[in-house]
């Protein structure tokens, strides 16, 4: 069985899968938080790599670009 193609950034460079604790540092959110929305479904899905959870970075930055489009924000 061959591994899935790597999936892709918008801008065409490939992506990354990153630990909790990486996925967390962009979301700048506690682990206990990230664990709670995770369980939750308030973020994107995880995969499993072997014994390993991972998420895809760009599936994180997309999130934390809608959450910026669907809140009324001021930039400073």
């Amino acid at each position: 069985m061959s591994a899935p193609p790597p999936q892709l950034h918008r801008d065409g460079r490939p992506d990354r899968l990153l630990r909790d604790s990486e996925a967390i540092a962009m979301l700048n959110i506690g682990r206990s938080t990230f664990h709670r929305m995770h369980a939750a479904g308030e973020i994107p899905r995880a995969i499993k790599v072997g014994g390993c959870t991972r998420w895809w970075q760009s599936e994180i930055e997309a999130h934390l670009i809608a959450l910026s489009e669907s809140r009324d924000l001021t930039y400073v």
